[in-house]
């Protein structure tokens, strides 16, 4: 028998044990749980009959799914529950899943009240998004939480493709959950604007010039190796030189853009003069918008109706600009849909 003694101060936690002790203060997954009904229950507006039991069942499958994912990616989360504007983002987004019901809307967020959840000392300002962005998803329908994310994929990001069946597969078909059975009317986009998920700006981006700009490395139709060696004339981009996606017999230069050159330089240690040059290159033998419009347009019959879209002057799809807002729900909706490739904290930095 091992003899034990214990002497504590005030206001100590004292443990005694001949084996190993595990101790957790703070809030507990049952706890969490709890906490996320009572807030439901004591402030939600109490349903009549049927309604009520159905509403209680989402919220306690709201809660059920949160937690699991919460322990999944983040077990810390469930410490921001004891936190009062926590607690209020958790009940406008349990309201929102009890009142509607929606599958796609209740994953959206589930998401977002997780990055909320992680944000502890992290800036105000991403607090503040993040709640905002609950209180607007509630709101939405799921063909505006398309629009919202097909938009951030073409407007707003670039995938890094290695090659072009990449490229296909990323960027292309990426697009397809998003623009399928889709009603592009001017009634949600400026719903969307009412909401402040995006500014529906006087220009268009179009979106055939905009590819070929974000994407030049894959609609360049290459150059003769000689021909590339006078060009750059003696300027060695290292491992930049490469096939030519669209024409194997030919070379190209391996950068994705002209956004991309400057750092390329400081890789290969170039002296950034040369950036004017290599630019220069780059934009020589580009597929014309025409060739670009066909070369996408023969990929997948799916992206038919988008290319419709894009090519109409009087949607409005090429004319808008997401929010910090809008961003958020897109980057939750594509989270809802596996790609979590995209993170919050690069779409959400201030400092960006």
């Amino acid at each position: 028998m091992t003899k034990q003694n214990q002497k504590s101060g005030d206001n100590s936690l004292n443990v005694q044990s001949t084996g190993d002790v595990s101790i957790h203060t703070g809030i507990t997954f049952s706890d969490a749980r709890d906490i996320a009904l009572d807030v439901y229950k004591q402030n939600a507006m109490e349903c009549v009959g049927v309604a009520q039991e159905e509403a209680m069942r989402r919220v306690n499958l709201f809660a059920s799914e949160l937690l699991t994912k919460m322990e999944s990616e983040f077990k810390e989360g469930v410490e921001s529950f004891s936190n009062p504007d926590m607690q209020a983002l958790l009940l406008d987004a349990q309201t929102a899943y009890a009142r509607s019901g929606e599958e796609e809307k209740k994953n959206v967020l589930i998401d977002l009240v997780l990055e909320r959840s992680k944000n502890a000392g992290a800036p105000k300002l991403k607090d503040a998004i993040l709640n905002e962005a609950v209180k607007v998803a509630a709101k939405l329908t799921q063909n505006q939480l398309k629009i919202l994310t097909a938009t951030f994929l073409t407007r707003h990001t670039v995938s890094y493709s290695a090659n072009l069946e990449e490229f296909k597969t990323q960027v292309l078909d990426g697009l397809i959950p998003f623009i399928e059975d889709v009603d592009n009317g001017e009634l949600n986009y400026r719903h969307l604007e009412y909401m402040g998920c995006l500014s529906v700006q006087v220009g268009r981006v179009d979106f055939f010039n905009k590819l070929g700009e974000k994407y030049t490395a894959f609609f360049t139709k290459g150059f003769e190796a000689i021909e590339l060696e006078k060009l750059l004339d003696g300027i060695d981009l290292g491992g930049a030189n490469i096939p030519c996606f669209q024409d194997d017999t030919k070379v190209q230069i391996g950068i994705l853009s002209e956004s991309h050159i400057d750092g390329i330089l400081k890789r290969e240690s170039i002296d950034s003069q040369h950036t004017a040059k290599i630019k220069s290159i780059m934009k020589k033998n580009i597929m014309s918008k025409a060739e670009i419009s066909n070369f996408v347009k023969n990929y997948h019959s799916s992206l038919d109706v988008f290319f419709n879209v894009v090519e109409d002057n009087k949607c409005l799809f090429s004319n808008s600009l997401l929010t910090s807002v809008g961003r958020c729900i897109a980057l939750s909706n594509l989270h809802a849909h596996g790609r979590t490739e995209y993170q919050f904290d690069t779409w959400l930095n201030p400092k960006s």
